[in-house]
Formats: C-alpha cells, sequence, structure tokens
C-alpha cells in the first residue's frame, strides 16, 4: 500500500487512548507520528465523555502499521485475542517520546495473551521494555533482546510477574524448533526471531 502517516495517541495529542471514537482514522496507516496508547477507558468505553466501548474487531486496522515513531504501550486488550497479532507487519518502534521513566514498549495487566506476537519487529531504536504482570503470557523468555534493541541493553529490560518459563515448557508453549538462538515471539516457524 501507499505510505500514510497517522497521528498517534497520548502526550501530545488529542487523544489519551485508541477508542471507538478515533480508531477509523487509522485505516491504512502504515507509519504512526506519536504513540499508540491501549487503555481500559479505549477497550470498554468511556461513560464520563460518552465514549462507547470498542468493536474488537476494529483492532485489525492496525495490521497495515509498519513503524511508531514513539511509543507502543498495551495495559488492556479484548479477553479472546491471545495475542498482538494485529501489530505483525509493525518493525519499528522509534521511542523518540517515550511513557514515563523512559520505557518504549509498555505491556502489562493483559490476563488473556499468551504470546506477544510481533513477529515482524526488528528494531526498537531508544527506550526501555516493561513487560509485566501478562499472566499467560509464555515464549518471550526465549528473546534474544539484543539483536532488537539498538545500542546496549542493560538496564533496559524490566521483564516480571509473567507466566513462569517452567509453567510455559510443561504446556509446550515454547519456541518452534525451526528458531534460531535469537528465541520468538510466539509458537511456529512463523513467529521466530529469525
Amino acid at each position: 500500500g501507499i505510505p500514510k502517516a497517522c497521528e498517534g495517541t497520548g502526550s501530545g495529542s488529542r487523544f489519551q487512548t485508541v477508542d471507538s471514537s478515533n480508531i477509523d482514522g487509522f485505516v491504512n496507516c502504515t507509519k504512526i507520528l506519536g504513540n499508540l496508547d491501549f487503555l481500559i477507558t479505549g477497550l470498554n468505553g468511556d461513560p464520563w465523555h460518552k465514549i462507547p466501548a470498542l468493536d474488537p474487531e476494529k483492532l485489525n486496522v492496525f495490521r497495515t502499521v509498519r513503524e511508531i515513531t514513539g511509543y507502543l504501550n498495551i495495559q488492556s486488550w479484548p479477553p479472546h485475542m491471545h495475542n498482538f497479532s494485529v501489530f505483525s507487519n509493525l518493525t519499528t518502534i522509534g521511542g523518540r517520546s517515550l511513557y514515563n521513566r523512559g520505557f518504549s514498549l509498555l505491556i502489562m495487566k493483559n490476563l488473556n495473551v499468551t504470546s506477544l506476537g510481533f513477529r515482524s519487529l526488528k528494531e526498537i531504536s531508544a527506550g526501555r521494555i516493561y513487560i509485566s504482570a501478562n499472566r499467560q503470557l509464555c515464549y518471550h523468555h526465549s528473546l534474544n533482546w539484543t539483536k532488537v534493541l539498538r545500542g546496549p541493553t542493560e538496564e533496559r529490560l524490566d521483564i516480571k510477574h509473567n507466566r513462569p518459563r517452567r509453567d510455559c515448557v510443561a504446556e509446550g508453549k515454547v519456541c518452534d524448533p525451526l528458531c534460531s538462538s535469537g528465541g520468538c515471539w510466539g509458537p511456529g516457524p512463523g513467529q521466530c526471531l529469525s
């Protein structure tokens, strides 16, 4: 498709979160100038501001997105969606504007997510990674973040309180044998880092 840049959410934007009032503005976007925030008020709706709940099917608009210049912040996700595969074409997170305390990728409290599914993600240019309290999340244990993060990785990873590695292994939620030592974003050879 033709490249199309779109304004994101969060700091410096008109919108605090992706919600039913603004999601149609992301149709055919290939580049998000700024950030994407997915908060509970966006998914479940915000009666205070008369914004109805978001139709989860509409999240598929993000399949065209290849780059986010700022951060990606996911703190709420539809219960029947077990990964973030709507971002399967996302290759780059710039981290130009950072979430509080300097995070460029923040995934927290998504209780039904079993894998990240960012299969095309090749570069997080700046900022830190926070992946916490996603109780069913597996596969990420294997990831070689040094291949994704530009610059030094020390002090940049805060990954905790997700599904324990031993439980993931016991359930067979591990990388496909075809994956390299880089690890994977989820099940099957299509989710290998390389």
